[in-house]
């Protein structure tokens, strides 16, 4: 203990400028998140230079973390034969123990706590903050560790240099890279997979690996000093990051799907022959496969539904039975309806949207038969009979909460909060400045619903839609695990891969009548002068699944 606390004294005395600069830097973040936030509320370009201002601390932190590690490290080399403190009576354990000890304190620690001061001074409840300052540990010590790593394998500040550049641009082009070569890799066939209960087990083990085999190589270096072993392992470290998340068998983390209530009784799938089928390229699956395919489309009508929900998309798996005895089978997913509808958001506010442009669900076609070029030309112009299970994904537009419109005013979700910071009064229009903020931990498996706001008028039954005028956001911070490993395989939709994580305050500048939404011409702005801010989500409202049969089903001769 005695020799740990001398090295100790002595990294704390080299350091000090580094770490006094590190915590002028944690003390400047606090207080810019805090009083910008407030500056930011009256002014759009304060809050631009409020986000800009953020980045570029983001970035100074990242490197000045890289320059407490290399020192910190590097003050005892791991490489080489000739560091003068081979020859000194360290233990080994002693000196390790340090080592990751003051950059637990200096990295993780310190960080968090600021993180939670921030939270605090916003009036974040315990909950909020517990939760989003996990995430925040698990973000510092993915790049504490991954920075060690580095540092661990390299005999010199310029190697560590250059081989964090190294890195880095790896990193960054790798997902361009992949993205090219997704078409070569990925099944040609555009497919269908029925959906699954949110699960954040894939992540949690992702980070639990990630960490544990950065660890195993600071250990390993500091106990043998081999770092052509330590370099080996850190390649099959990242190997097995990537591995046994997709081959976990067992969940520990799962939600609970959303199921439909009894109303997804009355829902009714039913196919409009008046349409008839058409047929038309896969053109992105052709490109890339450079084997033509074809998809058979048709009209599906979806009813029964309450009127504040609406049609996401469907998935549909089909099987096509031909005259002569073949079979076809296919999965695909194609669009039904809008995002968002005026129907289901005037179902939600219990009033009348003043709003020009149309947001109603419009016919489609949809894909119900995928096949290849020579099935497509041995069976087209012919009927056969088709048998399909439908998935319907339904989405609901419900109010969260309705505010008055007076600064001040709040709504507290205990994991999030709105509250209006001002609300400016023009000739033809009424603007609302509100101010957000979120906690997430990596825990959650909750599906963040999409926000709308509007101006509601509950004597007259009328509301207006919000546009946003503006927007900035503060407070997520970069996951080094994300950087290296997880975003190349977002674009293979890995269930590793989320976003998100951890707190964020910004503010918003909504504008009634939004933008999008058309202008009536008849509009009362002053009629909303008493009106309540409402917020709407639009959220997953769970799958209902159908049999459809056709028949007889044709295959288009073009």
């Amino acid at each position: 203990m005695s020799q740990m606390m001398h090295i100790v004294r002595k990294d704390v005395r080299r350091l000090r400028w580094l770490l006094a600069l590190g915590l002028v830097v944690l003390i400047t973040r606090v207080a810019l998140v805090v009083n910008g936030a407030s500056a930011a509320d009256e002014s759009v370009a304060t809050g631009l230079l409020l986000q800009q201002v953020w980045e570029t601390m983001a970035i100074i932190e990242l490197l000045l973390m890289a320059a407490i590690v290399a020192q910190l490290v590097l003050e005892e080399p791991l490489v080489g034969l000739t560091p003068f403190w081979l020859t000194r009576p360290y233990a080994t354990r002693s000196l390790l123990a340090e080592k990751l000890l003051f950059a637990v304190i200096a990295l993780v620690v310190l960080p968090s706590i600021a993180d939670a001061v921030t939270m605090s001074l916003f009036h974040v409840g315990p909950r909020a903050i517990v939760s989003a300052c996990a995430a925040a540990v698990l973000g510092y010590a993915s790049w504490m560790l991954s920075l060690m790593v580095v540092a661990a394998l390299t005999p010199s500040l310029g190697a560590f240099v250059l081989t964090t550049l190294g890195v880095a641009a790896v990193s960054s082009l790798l997902p361009s890279v992949l993205f090219g070569f997704r078409g070569i890799w990925t099944a040609p066939m555009p497919g269908y997979t029925p959906p699954s209960a949110p699960d954040a087990t894939p992540f949690v083990v992702f980070m639990a690996v990630y960490l544990g085999a950065a660890l195993s190589v600071v250990i390993y270096q500091y106990r043998h000093r081999r770092w052509r072993v330590a370099a080996a392992l850190a390649v099959a470290g990242i190997a097995v990051t990537v591995v046994v998340p997709a081959i976990w068998p067992w969940s520990f983390a799962r939600g609970e799907q959303v199921r439909p209530g009894e109303w997804a009784s009355n829902v009714v799938v039913a196919y409009d022959p008046s349409w008839g089928t058409k047929a038309s390229d896969v053109t992105n699956v052709s490109r890339q496969t450079g084997e033509r395919w074809r998809q058979v489309s048709a009209r599906l009508v979806v009813s029964g539904l309450p009127p504040q929900m609406m049609v996401r998309s469907v998935g549909i798996r089909s099987k096509a039975q031909m005259p002569d005895s073949a079979v076809l089978e296919s999965g695909q997913m194609g669009p039904y309806g809008y995002q968002f509808t005026l129907p289901a958001a005037q179902a939600a506010l219990k009033a009348r949207i003043l709003a020009t442009r149309d947001f109603e669900e419009q016919p489609r076609w949809s894909p119900v038969l995928t096949i290849r070029e020579q099935a497509f030309v041995r069976h087209r112009g012919k009927s056969g009979r088709l048998d399909s299970d439908i998935d319907v994904w339904v989405s609901e537009v419900r109010e969260v909460g309705a505010l008055p419109l007076t600064s001040g005013a709040s709504l507290d979700r205990g994991v999030s909060r709105i509250e209006i910071a001002a609300v400016q009064r023009g000739i033809d229009s009424r603007d609302v400045v509100i101010r957000r903020w979120g906690a997430r931990s990596p825990m959650s498996v909750e599906p963040a619903g999409e926000r709308y706001f509007a101006l509601r008028n509950r004597s007259i039954g009328q509301a207006l839609m919000a546009g946003i005028a503006n927007s900035w956001q503060v407070g997520e911070r970069p996951n080094a695990a994300f950087r290296l490993v997880a975003l190349p395989f977002a674009f293979f939709r890995s269930p590793i891969y989320r976003s998100g994580d951890g707190f964020s305050v910004g503010t918003q500048y909504l504008r009634f009548p939004g933008r999008g939404y058309g202008t009536d011409p008849n509009l009362n702005i002053a009629a909303f002068e008493d009106a309540e801010l409402v917020v709407l989500e639009v959220v997953p409202a769970g799958v209902v699944t159908r049999r459809l049969t056709i028949d007889p089903f044709l295959i288009p001769s073009t």
